[in-house]
């Protein structure tokens, strides 16, 4: 079965789980608003950014989840975290000790890293942990390309990194985690989606995630043609499937917003303990803003179950259902209002 297909089976019954139990089984922690990187196309840029949230926040939130969620203690690989925020995590002192703890509980674990704060030791811990997918942020196939983009990251550096967690894997004999390359796709990088192919055989990668760039007003210059991106993508899955990389492709056009899902079935914690509907928020620009303006209470006040069956939080669900675009989706890129 292929990963979209797949996602979008899973996403079905996050849905409906979701209803039953009157909470989510997907829910997004972000875990630093540090970042030692600069990049071209990141909202990081234009945020204050140096908070964590660190263990002694975090776990009491976290048995709350656990606590709203009966699947929780007879099935808790359902329960599917993903710990990725606007910052890199590995700069967040509790990061390892969050995840470690949260594996002890049997849940599934996903996160996302630029790679250049791996080291053999947390590495060696993310394996031994079996943390579930780890997503590699790469939007370059080329030194010259990667830098650009990816400023204050070293090329040879990364690849380096990846390759000895790769290693690291096969000496220890574990599967997990499965290691999947992020590509968001603009101006600056499309032409080389089909080169990442060859980099994920190269770095010991088992798949690809691509999508296409979503950009701030003021920003379109950094948006990939559309036509072109399209034209690459049917290049990149010939050439995925002949290496037997996995490819995933995000949305390549916007959906009517009762197509979203992710407004449905999850929601996103901000390191401050703003609750939000999904980390989309943080790409489109005004980030700090719109936690601030829009979010539906914060997990540090309110417990997380009441603020996910809150009038206001229900109300919001019901407008998507309906196809209308509440105030804080409303610069959406990947969905549009069937109604007002």
């Amino acid at each position: 079965m292929e990963i979209g297909e797949a996602r979008r089976i899973a996403t079905k019954i996050y849905v409906g789980l979701a209803r039953v139990l009157k909470f989510p089984s997907f829910i997004q922690f972000e875990p630093s608003k540090k970042c030692n990187l600069q990049c071209e196309m990141c909202e990081y840029n234009k945020i204050s950014g140096g908070k964590v949230m660190n263990f002694k926040e975090f776990k009491p939130i976290f048995k709350d989840i656990i606590k709203a969620n009966p699947l929780s203690k007879i099935f808790p690989k359902i329960m599917l975290f993903d710990i990725t925020g606007i910052g890199e995590g590995l700069m967040n002192p509790d990061f390892l000790k969050i995840l470690r703890y949260m594996k002890s509980k049997g849940v599934t674990i996903t996160f996302a890293t630029n790679a250049t704060l791996l080291t053999k030791s947390n590495s060696k811990m993310l394996i031994e942990n079996n943390i579930d997918i780890v997503f590699l942020s790469i939007d370059g196939a080329t030194k010259k390309t990667y830098e650009k983009i990816r400023k204050g990251a070293k090329f040879d550096h990364i690849k380096k990194k990846i390759k000895e967690f790769s290693l690291l894997k096969r000496q220890l004999k574990k599967n997990k985690p499965k290691l999947m390359i992020r590509f968001l796709a603009s101006s600056f990088n499309i032409e080389e989606m089909p080169l990442m192919v060859d980099l994920a055989e190269e770095i010991g990668v088992q798949g690809i995630s691509i999508t296409n760039m979503n950009t701030a007003p003021g920003e379109e210059y950094l948006k990939a043609d559309k036509k072109r991106f399209d034209e690459l993508v049917n290049i990149v899955k010939k050439k995925a499937k002949e290496k037997n990389i996995q490819l995933d492709v995000g949305f390549t056009k916007r959906r009517p917003i009762t197509a979203c899902k992710r407004a449905l079935n999850s929601m996103y914690v901000s390191c401050e303990g703003f609750v939000l509907p999904c980390c989309f928020i943080n790409q489109g620009g005004r980030y700090e803003e719109i936690t601030k303006k829009y979010n539906f209470g914060n997990v540090n006040k309110i417990n997380i179950k009441d603020i996910w069956n809150s009038q206001k939080y229900k109300k919001f669900r019901n407008q998507i259902r309906k196809g209308i675009a509440p105030p804080v989706c409303q610069g959406c890129y990947l969905f549009y209002p069937i109604k007002k």
